[in-house]
């Protein structure tokens, strides 16, 4: 956009610039000329660079075509000027080092004319507002593909998540019931090893009455018998 704008206005814009450095001696005057057309703006900026004696400074005059005196600068190290061309012709550029007896002055002068049209420029103004009328709808264009893209964005992030979350919970339930299954499992195993070890000692301990029965029975009958055979040998 910054391009578009600078291509236009030097489109308007009819300009002439010339950069001198030059020597002015001691005790004279040196002018230079420039045709300038009618409503040429004339921009013009000097500057005591050296000198080879005594003080920076030098006097300067701008005259128009018919010697008319525009500007005058009397002992001046540095100065700028603008002007307005109301005459077309030669306009004249003197640098004056006539009260200067031994001081060689060297200056440095920027002149620069230009002209610009006011039909051109109000061309060019158009230009510029149809260029950012332009820019302004590509630009809210952009922010509506941006803006679309941007919510498409965040749907499927949404979606993802909510996806993620989900699986997530259906993990966790299906560990949750395993170890839920298992912890089941083993407490029903463990009842089972209880149970078991509850009829065990039940049995050992009527296996154990049996054999105290059987074993009082047989002692019992010993005794009987021997008491028995000693009475029969006792008789005889």
């Amino acid at each position: 956009m910054l391009y578009i704008f600078l291509f236009t206005i030097f489109s308007v814009v009819f300009a002439y610039e010339k950069d001198m450095t030059f020597t002015v001696q001691a005790g004279r005057t040196d002018c230079f000329y420039h045709e300038v057309a009618v409503d040429e703006i004339i921009d013009l900026e000097y500057q005591v660079i050296d000198a080879s004696h005594g003080e920076l400074d030098i006097s300067f005059q701008l005259a128009d075509p018919v010697g008319r005196v525009i500007v005058a600068d009397y002992k001046k190290p540095e100065n700028s000027h603008r002007h307005t061309s109301t005459l077309a012709g030669d306009y004249r550029f003197c640098f004056d080092n006539t009260f200067s007896t031994f001081s060689t002055k060297t200056v440095s002068d920027q002149a620069e004319t230009y002209m610009m049209r006011v039909r051109d420029i109000s061309e060019s103004v158009s230009r510029v507002r149809d260029n950012m009328s332009a820019a302004k709808r590509l630009q809210e264009l952009h922010s509506a593909h941006e803006a679309r893209d941007r919510n498409i964005a965040e749907g499927l992030c949404a979606r993802y998540l909510h996806t993620r979350v989900t699986g997530s919970v259906l993990v966790v339930r299906c560990v949750c019931g395993t170890y839920r299954s298992v912890w089941d499992n083993m407490s029903a195993a463990k009842r089972l090893q209880e149970l078991h070890s509850a009829h065990e000692a039940r049995d050992r301990n009527i296996a154990e009455g049996l054999c105290a029965r059987y074993l009082h029975t047989c002692v019992t009958r010993s005794v009987l018998v021997v008491r028995c055979v000693c009475g029969t040998y006792r008789s005889q």
